[in-house]
């Protein structure tokens, strides 16, 4: 049964009323609540904890009741900028290191030897290097009855590496490999690709070999293509095509250029039923090699395509 009472005070004029209700007994835990004016106080139904169980935990609901938290919080927020990073025991307040994401992508592209100089705040950085292809053999001039018919120039090989920023420090030279040269004039065979590389050991990739001369033949007669170059050191390592073989007979009549070996950005020159030489077409592609008829002037064979680097770099402004 609720009592009530009131009573009277006054202190200068002031009327103070005290209003006493629900005397009852709440649940071990429960907190005695207002439920608003004219409604007695009542009990809540989720339990608190009696006691502080541990300097900077904090309440959290279970769905049922208030319960302290097995985690620790800090009690100030720190540095400016600092983040609650979870040790897998407690919440800390840490700031968040500049050097755990990239916000941006820069390509440096070399075609040419030179020097790399990292884009400030590169954190790593991916390098694709690529040989230069081989040249094409030169064919000599053919008599009567005669054809001559020379090789391509193999591609240049290809590799990948991902390196981060302390391997380049403040930098690094960068070597394109030279175009293999064209075979001389007569049964001369084409030059090989140069090397291309970044670093003294970081990654590198060899050219392609160059292509056989083309011999004035009566008799069916075949030349061999250049190798193709490789790669080494990268993460990934892959080998260019090797330059095509050649073919040419007198008699019976047979004249075919050998193509040149592309790359791993293509670029083989494409092999031809005589005529002049093609130069590789794309970065690391090959030669194809010329082919003479019957009674006709010696030729050169063509340059290979030249390396090049490509360095894709993961920078944080």
């Amino acid at each position: 049964m609720e009592r009530y009472w009131i009573y009277w005070e006054y202190y200068g004029g002031l009327m103070v009323t005290n209003n006493s209700a629900n005397n009852a007994t709440g649940a071990s835990g429960t907190v005695l609540q207002g439920q608003g004016v004219g409604t007695a106080s009542a009990f809540s139904t989720a339990t608190y904890p009696a006691t502080a169980t541990g300097t900077g935990k904090i309440l959290r609901a279970d769905g049922t009741n208030w319960v302290a938290t097995t985690a620790t919080y800090p009690n100030t927020a720190g540095t400016s900028g600092n983040a609650l990073i979870s040790d897998g025991t407690n919440w800390l307040s840490q700031a968040i290191s500049a050097t755990s994401a990239f916000d941006q992508v820069v390509i440096q592209v070399f075609t040419s030897t030179g020097t790399y100089t990292p884009t400030s705040g590169m954190k790593y950085c991916t390098i694709e290097v690529v040989g230069a292809g081989g040249g094409s053999g030169g064919c000599a001039t053919t008599g009567v009855g005669e054809s001559a018919a020379s090789a391509g120039g193999g591609g240049g090989g290809y590799a990948r590496k991902t390196v981060t920023a302390a391997t380049i420090g403040a930098s690094k030279s960068v070597t394109i490999g030279a175009a293999g040269t064209a075979g001389s004039a007569g049964s001369n065979a084409g030059g090989t690709g140069g090397t291309t590389s970044v670093g003294s050991t970081i990654v590198s990739a060899t050219g392609g070999g160059g292509g056989g001369a083309g011999f004035n033949r009566s008799t069916l007669f075949y030349n061999t293509g250049g190798a193709g170059g490789a790669g080494s050191s990268g993460d990934f390592n892959t080998s260019g095509a090797p330059g095509l073989g050649s073919a040419s007979s007198g008699t019976p009549s047979v004249l075919l250029t050998g193509a040149g070996g592309s790359s791993f950005y293509g670029g083989g020159a494409g092999s031809t039923l005589g005529g002049a030489a093609v130069a590789g077409v794309s970065y690391g592609g090959g030669a194809a090699g010329g082919g003479l008829g019957a009674s006709t002037g010696q030729i050169a064979g063509a340059a290979g395509a030249p390396g090049i680097v490509v360095i894709t770099e993961y920078v944080s402004a």
